[in-house]
C-alpha cells in the first residue's frame, strides 16, 4: 500500500510539474476516485457500476468542453469520445449477455447500467456538436448522478 501511495504521489507531482492545470484536475479526480471506492464497497453493484459510468462520462464531457474546440488537440479529443462511445456500447452488450458476473451478479437489476450508458452516450453525442452543449450536458448528468445516489441511499436505508 505504501509503494502504491508513493507511486501515486510521484506521478501526481510529475503531472503537476509538467502542467500546472493538472493540479485543479487532480483536486477533482482524487476525491471522486475515493467516493467511487466507497460506492463499490457499500452500495449495490448495479448502482456502483452505473455511477462509475456516469462519473467517467462527466470527466469525458469536461475534457470535450475544455479541449474539444482546441486547434491542436480537438480532433484527438473527438476521437477519444468516439472510442468511449464504443466502450459504452460494449459495456451495455456485455451487461445484456450476462458476461459481467464479477461486476454484476446475475440477479442484479440491469436497468441502471443501461440507463447510465444511454444517457452518457446521448450527452457525449450532443457534446460533439459544440462546447456550449457539453457544459449543459455535464450539468444534466451531474443531476442524474445526484438523483441516482439519493435513490440508492434511501433504498439502502
Amino acid at each position: 500500500i505504501l509503494a502504491a501511495a508513493g507511486a501515486f504521489v510521484g506521478a501526481a507531482t510529475a503531472l503537476v510539474r509538467w502542467n500546472m492545470a493538472t493540479l485543479s484536475f487532480m483536486t477533482i479526480v482524487v476525491p471522486v476516485i475515493m467516493l467511487l471506492g466507497i460506492l463499490w464497497a457499500l452500495y449495490d453493484r448495479e448502482c456502483a457500476l452505473a455511477l462509475t459510468v456516469l462519473g467517467a462520462s462527466l470527466f469525458v464531457l469536461w475534457g470535450v468542453r475544455r479541449y474539444g474546440s482546441s486547434m491542436y488537440v480537438g480532433t484527438t479529443v473527438k476521437i477519444c469520445v468516439v472510442i468511449y462511445l464504443v466502450l459504452l456500447a460494449a459495456l451495455a452488450a456485455l451487461t445484456k449477455s450476462g458476461k459481467l458476473n464479477k461486476l454484476l451478479p446475475p440477479k442484479a437489476d440491469k436497468l441502471p447500467v443501461y440507463a447510465a450508458c444511454g444517457l452518457s452516450a446521448l450527452a457525449l453525442l450532443a457534446s460533439l456538436l459544440g462546447g456550449g452543449i457539453s457544459y449543459y450536458a455535464m450539468w444534466a448528468l451531474a443531476a442524474v448522478v445526484f438523483a441516482l445516489a439519493v435513490y440508492y441511499t434511501v433504498k439502502q436505508l
